[in-house]
C-alpha cells in the first residue's frame, strides 16, 4: 500500500507496512538513510510495538510539510489523538538528543492548567500545572524512557506515571518547583514547533504567576482565568459560569520556522 505527500510541488509516493508487529496499520513514511528523513502525520493504532531494549522505536511526528507550523496535532490529551513514526536510532542515542523530547511534547505532551473548587482556599480555588503525555498502555516503555530521559547536566528524572486508565497511561510532572527547574529550561532552550509552542508560553506565563504567588490574588486569578479559557479547549461549563467577564488573552503568534532542526 501506497500514500503520497507534496514536497516542493513533486509528487512521491512512498510504501507503508499494514502488517507491523501486531498494529493495525502506519501511515509512516521513511527514507533509507538517517540523514534524509521524510515524515508524515499519521495516526497512532495500537501504541509503539517496541520496548526500550529493541532499537526501532515508535516515537511522535511533530507534522511535515507547508502546513506544519499551523497545525497542532494534539490540542487536549483527553482526546488520545496519537502520531507516531519509526527510527532507526538506538535508545543511547535519543537520550543524547534533546530535540527528541520536544519533537514528542509537540505531538503527545499537554501544558494543563487545572482549576479547581477548593473550600481550603481563601478565593475558593485551587490552580495547579501540570505537563503531562499520555500514550497507549503498550507504551509504558517509552514512557519510562522519557521519565529518565537525560543528556549532559540537564535531566528530567522526576514526575510520576500514572495507573493504567481506559488504556492509557501518563506521565505527569505536576510540581511547580520541577517544572520550573526541569520544564520550562528545556522547552526554552528546545523550542517546539507547532501550535503548541502557544500553549507552552501561557502555561509558561500561569507557572511564573503562580512562583511569583499571583495565583493567591483575586486579581491573579481573575488574569490565570482569562489565559486559561485560551489554552487547550478553553474554560469548562462550571468556570465559564464562575468567571462570566473572563475575556480571553489573546494566543502567542508562533514565530517563523528558519533552519530549525525538526525531530523526532
Amino acid at each position: 500500500m501506497s500514500g503520497w505527500i507534496n514536497y516542493s510541488g513533486i509528487v512521491t509516493s512512498q510504501k507503508m507496512s499494514e502488517n507491523k508487529m501486531g498494529n493495525r496499520g502506519s501511515k509512516s513514511v521513511i527514507h533509507e538513510t538517517k540523514q534524509s528523513c521524510i515524515i508524515v502525520k499519521e495516526q497512532r493504532v495500537n501504541g509503539s510495538w517496541c520496548g526500550i531494549n529493541i532499537p526501532h522505536l515508535r516515537y511522535t511526528l511533530v507534522g511535515f510539510g507547508r502546513s506544519y507550523q499551523v497545525k497542532t496535532l494534539s490540542n487536549q490529551i483527553i482526546q488520545r489523538q496519537f502520531y507516531s513514526s519509526e527510527s532507526n536510532l538506538d535508545n543511547s542515542q535519543l537520550r543524547q538528543d534533546p530535540w527528541f523530547i520536544s519533537g514528542f511534547s509537540d505531538a503527545e505532551g499537554c501544558f494543563m492548567v487545572l482549576v479547581r473548587k477548593s473550600p481550603k482556599s481563601k478565593l475558593g480555588w485551587q490552580i495547579e500545572a501540570n505537563f503531562t503525555i499520555n500514550l497507549h498502555v503498550r507504551d509504558l516503555d517509552l514512557l519510562k524512557l522519557i521519565q529518565s530521559f537525560s543528556f549532559a547536566s540537564h535531566y528530567f528524572g522526576v514526575g510520576r506515571i500514572g495507573k493504567e486508565r481506559n488504556g492509557c497511561r501518563d506521565f505527569t510532572i505536576g510540581s511547580l518547583d520541577q517544572i520550573i527547574t526541569k520544564v520550562i529550561p528545556h522547552f526554552d532552550k528546545y523550542p517546539l514547533k507547532t501550535n503548541k509552542y502557544s500553549d507552552y508560553l501561557l502555561f509558561k506565563q500561569v507557572v511564573m504567576m503562580m512562583q511569583r504567588g499571583e495565583h493567591l490574588t483575586a486579581e491573579g486569578l481573575q488574569k490565570i482565568i482569562g489565559i486559561r479559557a485560551s489554552l487547550n479547549r478553553g474554560l469548562t461549563p462550571l468556570l465559564l459560569e464562575a468567571f462570566p467577564n473572563t475575556v480571553a488573552l489573546v494566543r502567542p503568534l508562533l514565530p517563523p520556522l528558519k533552519n530549525v532542526k525538526l525531530d523526532p
